[in-house]
């Protein structure tokens, strides 16, 4: 059985934006809380589309093609929260953008994130503008607490810096970035070594994303 949508409550909506990187048509549809599946609309190869949605809910993207690969399922995706962790990576220089803080444009249309420090420290989040760094989650003093979630107003392709509001070191950054239907042969070729191609084979990508391949 495959996941299920569940809302979280109060239901905090936010947009999801699909790329088909599939050499087919792609059927993409939310998965409801009994796991029935209603069809959103198709995506052909190498466009790009965007829908409204909700935390917890589940979207799939199953093959529309007249060959053996029709209704093949291609991604499985749950809407969720993006987890702090500390990544132990590399530590580029704190550059601080030493700027005011800019109210929402109430004119704009943004793509809404939710952060959760997963950590066991307080974090700061960054916007990153590829030379300076801004502070955007100002409001909290002392950090985003361990636990605790952060939602903020966004673009897609932004770059976030998650620091420790201690002693800004870098645990980890962040980019907002498209899902992805990919077509199940691209993957295999991907597959770790020691898969079997001809076997089922689940690849997740992060906590919220997950490409079922059969063959």
């Amino acid at each position: 059985a495959g996941l299920v949508s569940k809302p979280s409550l109060p239901a905090a909506k936010e947009n999801v934006y699909f790329r088909n990187a599939a050499p087919y048509t792609a059927e993409i549809a939310r998965v409801d809380s009994e796991g029935m599946e209603w069809p959103q609309g198709v995506l052909a190869p190498g466009m790009r589309r965007a829908l409204s949605t909700l935390h917890g809910d589940v979207w799939r993207a199953r093959a529309l093609t007249e060959g053996p690969a029709n209704g093949r399922l291609l991604l499985e995706h749950r809407i969720g929260a993006i987890p702090i962790r500390d990544c132990d990576c590399p530590q580029p220089q704190f550059v601080d953008c030493s700027k005011p803080v800019q109210p929402a444009d109430p004119s704009s249309s943004y793509d809404p994130v939710v952060f959760e420090n997963l950590s066991p420290e307080p974090v700061d989040l960054y916007y990153w503008n590829g030379t300076c760094e801004e502070l955007i989650s100002w409001d909290e003093v002392g950090g985003v607490q361990p636990s605790r979630s952060k939602p903020l107003l966004s673009f897609q392709g932004h770059n976030f810096r998650l620091r420790s509001a201690a002693s800004r070191r870098l645990l980890m950054s962040h980019t907002l970035n498209d899902v992805v239907i990919r077509g199940c042969s691209e993957e295999q070729r991907q597959a770790p070594r020691g898969v079997p191609s001809s076997s089922p084979f689940t690849l997740t990508l992060t906590h919220t994303i997950t490409l079922i391949l059969t063959q």
